[in-house]
């Protein structure tokens, strides 16, 4: 018998019964094998439902076949539910229960089925069934911390479940007043003040143009920096970011580490902290970053603060801190220098200048940073490994005047300054790409940015 016969008859309807079996042995034990060895490639799946019947033990090579080289557990073969040819219209699935599918294995060799012979000679239809291989449980916080951190630090590690909601940092006392006079800040006093406040475009630059392997930002505030860097450096790093208290689960606990960053919930000046501090600020990372931070502490620990900073870099340091007379939350006037005083101070820590990579960062923060970080941002490097670079920022960085109109740029066809567009005038991209920025803050962090639409509206309340 040959495999066109064998569909031409199972076309017309024709069935092999149980009272056959005796008959036609060697018929049917070359029909199965042709069958199932070739329903999955030359027949397309019928319509319906697939019944919960598994063909556990195929040794006919086409059907084995088709999950041969995939993981356990990651395919599996059923056959189609159909309704058998024969007496009372049961199904396949129900002669098997009865076991009357049985007899249509009887004397066939090669260890068939009874489920395969069903399927084949019922009017089922054998499948495969793929699934994703199961993921690993990803190692908690603190399998994470003691994979890789100092073990000073590991208990500073915020687990997932200590992130506070803003319910509960209203009701423990850290709302949006705390850090007005200066000190650290919760997470309620940056969503109140500042919202998301992410300067998208120099992070780009930091991720793809530095491609650092380890990262450590002191003073991460919401964390988002700390987050993207985590998630779209190319190649990955490990990143931990540095801020006393537990910021928020929505930026914080949505992924694995390390797709994410780690926080370390310590104060590095108090007694407690002074042992991780001691082990953690070592030159280990290839980025060390702090953003508008040691404006906000006391004089008198401004100098172990930019110790840990220069300490802690083995490539890169990216600085920014608030200058004289510079408006803001909890500023501490005595505090806030000039970038120049600050790299005299990092120079004498035994760091360099870099004024290529400063003057690609500080382009990639117009408009939206423009009052602080274009400013105030610095990149020191240390020897051997951080050397100055004139390729950072541009298509990356929004700094190829497509993004913005910055008076550095002048379209070929026209003599306005700026956009790619012959008719956009500096104000016209400057709210284009207001809108791009809020829409990738959105699209990061949908959760934030809804906590965000709610504090506006009056829906939480965060003092």
């Amino acid at each position: 018998t040959t495999l066109s016969d064998c569909s031409d008859r199972r076309g017309r309807g024709r069935s092999f019964r149980p009272s056959f079996v005796a008959q036609r042995e060697a018929k049917r034990r070359q029909m199965a094998k042709l069958l199932i060895a070739t329903l999955l490639i030359l027949a397309p799946p019928a319509d319906g439902q697939v019944m919960e019947l598994e063909i556990e033990s195929n040794p006919v090579s086409g059907v084995a076949d088709s999950c041969a080289g995939h993981p356990p557990g990651t395919c599996r073969l059923v056959c189609e539910d159909a309704p058998w040819r024969g007496p009372n219209d049961w199904t396949c699935s129900e002669m098997v229960k009865l076991g009357d599918a049985v007899q249509l294995t009887k004397g066939l060799d090669d260890g068939v089925e009874a489920k395969a012979a069903c399927c084949a000679f019922g009017g089922g239809r054998p499948r495969a069934i793929f699934t994703s291989p199961e993921v690993s449980p990803a190692p908690d916080t603190v399998a994470w911390a003691e994979a890789w951190l100092p073990e000073a630090c590991r208990a500073f590690a915020v687990p997932d479940k200590d992130f506070p909601s803003i319910a509960q940092l209203v009701r423990s006392g850290k709302d949006a007043t705390l850090g007005g006079t200066g000190g650290h800040w919760s997470a309620c006093t940056h969503l109140h003040i500042y919202g998301v406040n992410f300067a998208v475009f120099l992070v780009r630059a930091l991720a793809f143009d530095l491609r650092p392997r380890s990262v450590l930002e002191f003073g991460c505030g919401l964390g988002t920096t700390s987050d993207f860097l985590a998630r779209f450096t190319p190649g990955g790093a490990r990143v931990v970011c540095v801020e006393p208290e537990p910021m928020l689960k929505e930026v914080f606990a949505r992924r694995p580490p390390p797709q994410r960053p780690m926080q370390l919930a310590v104060d590095v000046f108090a007694d407690a902290g002074r042992p991780c501090a001691a082990q953690l600020f070592k030159p280990r990372f290839d980025l060390v970053l702090t953003f508008e931070v040691l404006e906000h502490i006391l004089p008198a620990r401004q100098q172990a603060a930019m110790d840990y900073l220069a300490g802690s870099t083995s490539k890169y340091l990216v600085f920014a801190a608030a200058r004289p007379n510079q408006g803001g939350t909890g500023h501490i006037e005595e505090s806030m220098h000039t970038r120049e005083w600050y790299v005299d101070q990092f120079t004498a820590r035994g760091l360099v200048y870099l004024p290529g990579i400063t003057k690609g960062l500080r382009a990639a923060v117009r408009p939206e940073r423009e009052y602080d970080l274009y400013t105030n941002t610095i990149v020191m490097g240390r020897a051997p490994l951080g050397v100055d670079r004139t390729d950072v920022g541009g298509a990356i960085a929004g700094t190829d005047c497509d993004l913005f109109a910055s008076p550095s740029c002048r379209h070929p066809l026209t003599s306005l300054r700026g956009s790619h567009d012959a008719l956009a005038t500096m104000k016209d991209t400057k709210y284009l790409r207001k809108a791009w920025v809020a829409g990738q803050v959105q699209a990061l962090w949908p959760e934030v940015d809804l906590l965000i639409r709610k504090l506006k509206r009056g829906k939480l309340r965060c003092v």
